[in-house]
């Protein structure tokens, strides 16, 4: 591509333009974040005009469609979840089109559907093949039915008129049962076309030829989905698209729906400066053994994340692995980042700039600068002590991360993941695994999170923790697949039972009750694991679904076992350390507070303290204490950080069976629970239960106290022999605390769930909430410059008092319901003086008895104690009401909500103040929207916005 851009324009002289037009563009300028490529310049960064005069085709694209598709389309159709896997955040997408197969199906139980990330496949043929179906008139269809002259054939053309001839202004609001009609508002609700009551939609053409015969996924024809509304048109439920971006959008399809040329493809992809790319590329391209664990531990860590240089401003970069060197154009390695392709032996870490558009809910912006190039070289390439360092090990037999990193000290990487906690945890809830309410379920609604300083931090001082196997460490969730040849005997004994593959499953299951409830065992001596593993084998070859789940319990006995090891490990060690310090406990000053890393001066470094909010799909993470008082706290040691993040990101395949995601949301059950106990550690004795008793109540609390005791209550002697006490922590088999006395007594405390506000417990907790304020003073302020606080007036700050005063209050402890009323996310623009705008964020924190028992999200619903989050700002991707509140009416807002008691008076603010989905005003106020999130203002960085979401905006009102 570059060698076809030098026929337009030389490298040198385009190098100095580009330079030029960035120090123009730059000073105080807003960002435009629905610009791809730079937000500052667009595109083409001002010089496609008339550097290609005879290229109006290959310009079309970006000039006219993309910016239709990003201001209307990519609110939903946006990222893996979008409906139908229709992504339209770049040509690529479009060109893709759409796939009816569920990504986040609960029935699927098998590993048969393919990768489909978007760098899976590069030509429309490759797509084909994964099971893509076109949604435009492509040009180089194969298949003739899809040909560009039959254009007003394609579901992008037939859609878009739909909704041009209908959705006017004032088009009917639907009752929230008719739109269950179609896919979406059931896809909205669970993420999971495949218990939608109808699937995606096909051509006449092509649902003939693909679904007539099977139609396992509910695919349905066109005619048959707009028979059911004349308002079912794209964008759906929401405005038709203007008069001129109708006609740009059928005249492209009618032409042939063809991309950017080469040349302007080669000018899309040029970073407008590249000394910033080459110093870095540099760095993580040493070919020392040393150099080589240190970039792969990097890459492993950041890949999911958008990357932006202070050098670059308005622009992202992907950080990939590619088989061509710095200064060739990029050709990516495709394998997951822990894998790499068989017969490569060398392979480059390369900065590929963004070129699509850049949606809220995968935002997580790791900020790169010199400073932070000079650290990442001190703290890295230090020395790591006389024994040898090997290469990177790719052995798909080793997929522990503890094993393959153990070269690199343990206090290097500990560093690395805590300076840089904001970007970790946000590829954890922001990432694919936390899209689906299901797998968001997992955590608190808002919670805080901490971590111990390496120095204080078992699993830094002492990595193998003692275990005798770094595989009790591992967080690969995988569950066993059946390889080899079946046993014979087994077979037969099978037949014998005449009981058929689901009589033997369910007998399973009642032989191995007790080890399923959360018990280790020895499979050694009881052979349990052995007739897992026949079993699995038979059902494999006899029903895969079967032996899938089956395969899920022996990985749920394995881990089970290798979690109570770890967990009782890392106590010991704990206990040990102290005992070398002459102490008992940990304490409040053992939190890292926040030094060590130069890119914020003064040791005031954010990341030690982050405010995580759930709100129901997705979650968001932000610095500092914010929000209010949290419904959870952990503190994060390095062993249990590095696995959580394993077990979530890096190990996570998002395509996988369902046993897959249950196992990773299990492991992740666990994690929480230690970095909950580790924070309940630092409390006084006397208040540890109960403060655990708060975080998980009902039966989740139940299922603790049986099977998960409270490590940090129970009382070790440090004069025993070491033989002793490990004999203490691993006899041959995990033995668990009896039934309590008492259990009904218990049961009332927990299930009744009397008040968490009142006890001695409670002031402890607030205390030390107040004591950590003190102490991470420089770290709030700091995160409160990055958020420019300082750019709010103090009438603003003086009227915000009344909103931040609705934190924080329930039916329960208040008599005050209004949380219950509220949506997960509502933008609120409130009218200031002079015409200008204050913008706020309401969070609904929802309120759950346990997090820790699968599938049962609504049966552990507690909404007597939902709260409210009050931010500055723009916090959560996916906004379901937006409230436009007139001067007038601002000194009485806050009363307003107050004062709600009931569904009906939430629908009756709402019809005063919300911009509704079928006005033309819909689209104004989201393109003001957007265009306030590109700029500096209180609350606000423009680097870490992006496109909101719309599939879980309100359709009913």
């Amino acid at each position: 591509m570059l060698s076809l851009i030098r026929n337009v324009v030389t490298s040198s002289v385009l190098t100095l333009m580009l330079s030029l037009v960035s120090s123009l563009a730059l000073a105080d300028n807003p960002q435009n974040l629905y610009h791809v490529g730079n937000r500052y310049t667009g595109w083409d960064q001002g010089l496609s005009k008339g550097a290609f005069p005879e290229d109006e085709k290959g310009l079309s694209f970006l000039n006219k469609v993309q910016p239709i598709l990003t201001t209307r389309c990519i609110a939903c159709h946006g990222c893996y979840e979008a409906p139908c896997q229709l992504n339209l955040q770049s040509y690529e997408g479009v060109r893709r089109g759409y796939n009816p197969i569920p990504l986040f199906s609960s029935g699927r139980l098998d590993y048969s559907t393919p990768p489909t990330r978007m760098e899976d496949a590069s030509s429309i043929e490759g797509w084909r093949k994964l099971g893509f179906l076109p949604v435009a008139s492509n040009a180089g269809e194969p298949d003739q039915a899809d040909k560009a002259d039959r254009f007003r054939d394609s579901l992008m053309y037939r859609f878009v008129t739909q909704s041009f001839e209908h959705n006017k202004s004032g088009f009917p609001l639907a009752d929230p049962e008719e739109l269950q009609t179609s896919y979406l508002n059931d896809f909205a609700k669970t993420g999971d076309n495949n218990l939608s009551k109808r699937g995606c939609v096909a051509t006449p053409s092509q649902f003939q030829e693909h679904y007539s015969q099977k139609n396992e996924y509910k695919v349905v024809s066109f005619e048959d989905f707009i028979g059911q509304s004349n308002f079912l048109g794209m964008p759906l439920g929401l405005p038709r698209i203007s008069e001129t971006q109708y006609g740009d959008l059928a005249g492209w399809l009618e032409a042939g729906a063809e991309g950017p040329s080469a040349p302007v493809e080669a000018l899309l992809e040029k970073p407008t400066k590249a000394a910033s790319i080459v110093k870095w590329e540099t760095f993580l391209n040493q070919t020392s053994n040393q150099a080589q664990q240190t970039s792969r531990y990097v890459y492993e860590h950041v890949f999911s994340t958008i990357i932006h240089f202070d050098e670059n401003p308005g622009e992202y970069f992907d950080l990939v692995r590619s088989t061509t060197p710095t200064g060739a154009i990029v050709q990516m390695v495709t394998e997951l980042p822990t894998q790499k392709t068989p017969g490569v032996n060398r392979f480059y870490y390369r900065f590929k700039k963004v070129t699509r558009a850049i949606v809220q809910k995968t935002t997580n912006v790791w900020h790169l600068s010199d400073t932070k190039l000079k650290h990442l070289e001190d703290q890295f390439m230090s020395d790591w002590g006389p024994a040898p360092i090997p290469a990177p090990d790719y052995d798909a037999k080793n997929t522990n991360i503890f094993n393959y990193f153990e070269r690199i000290p343990a206090a290097i990487r500990a560093r690395f993941m805590i300076e840089n906690s904001r970007i970790i945890v946000g590829a954890m809830v922001q990432g694919s695994v936390c899209i689906g309410t299901t797998a968001t379920y997992a955590i608190a609604d808002h919670f805080w999170a901490w971590f111990l300083k390496p120095e204080m931090d078992p699993s830094v001082q002492n990595p193998t923790l003692g275990l005798p196997s770094l595989s009790i460490l591992n967080t690969n969730p995988e569950p066993w697949k059946p390889q080899g040849v079946v046993e014979e005997t087994f077979l037969a004994a099978a037949e014998k039972l005449k009981i058929g593959t689901a009589g033997v499953a369910l007998k399973l299951v009642r032989d191995f009750r007790l080890l399923i409830k959360f018990a280790g065992f020895d499979s050694a001596s009881e052979g349990g694991d052995d007739m897992l593993k026949d079993l699995v084998v038979h059902m494999h070859e006899k029903n895969v679904r079967i032996a899938e789940i089956l395969g899920a319990v022996q990985h749920f006995l394995r881990t089970t076992h290798a979690n109570h090891q770890y967990q009782a490990a890392w106590e010991l060690e704990l206990r040990k350390l102290l005992a070398s310090k002459k102490r008992n406990a940990l304490e409040i000053k053992d939190l890292w507070r926040g030094d060590g890393d130069p890119s914020y001066p003064d040791n005031d470094d954010p990341n030690a303290w982050l405010n995580i909010t759930r709100h129901e799909r997705n979650t968001s993470v932000q610095f500092g204490p914010e929000g209010g008082f949290p419904q959870s706290i952990w503190v994060m040691s390095y062993s249990n950080f590095e696995r959580l993040y394993y077990n979530l990101v890096a190990d996570y395949k998002v395509w996988g069976s369902t046993t897959h995601k249950m196992a990773t949301w299990r492991h992740m059950s666990y994690v929480r629970l230690e970095g909950e106990d580790l924070a309940i550690s630092m409390l006084p004795i006397a208040d540890r239960e109960e403060i655990r008793g708060w975080f998980t109540r009902g039966l989740g609390a139940i299922k603790n106290k049986l099977y998960f005791p409270l490590y940090s209550n129970n009382q070790m002697s440090y004069n025993l022999p070491p033989e002793t006490l490990w004999q203490r922590v691993f006899p041959k088999k995990v033995v668990f605390p009896a039934r309590p006395d008492g259990l009904s007594k218990f049961l009332v405390a927990t299930v009744g769930g009397k008040s968490k506000y009142d006890s001695k417990a409670a002031r402890t907790v607030r205390n030390v909430v107040f004591d950590l304020k003190d102490r991470y003073g420089n770290v709030s302020k700091k995160a409160g410059q990055l958020l420019n606080s300082d750019m709010a007036s103090d009438e603003q700050k003086d009227w915000e008092k009344g909103l931040l005063a609705l934190e924080n209050r329930s039916e329960a402890e208040q008599q005050e319901s209004f949380a219950q009323y509220i949506p997960n996310v509502t933008y609120l623009r409130v009218e200031a003086p002079d015409k200008k705008y204050w913008i706020y964020s309401l969070v609904a924190d929802r309120e759950y008895l346990s997090h820790n028992l699968v599938l049962l999200e609504k049966p552990n619903r507690d909404p007597q104690f939902d709260t409210v989050a009050v931010y500055r700002g723009f916090v959560g991707a996916y906004p379901e009401v937006f409230l436009d509140i007139p001067e007038a009416k601002r000194n009485g807002l806050a009363k307003e909500i107050e004062g709600l008691r009931s569904a009906e008076d939430w629908s009756a603010l709402v019809n005063r103040y919300a911009v509704k989905r079928n006005l033309d005003r819909f689209w104004s106020f989201f393109d003001w929207v957007h265009e306030v999130k590109g700029v500096n203002w209180a609350g606000n960085d423009p680097v870490e916005q992006g496109v909101v979401d719309l599939t879980l905006h309100h359709f009913n009102e």
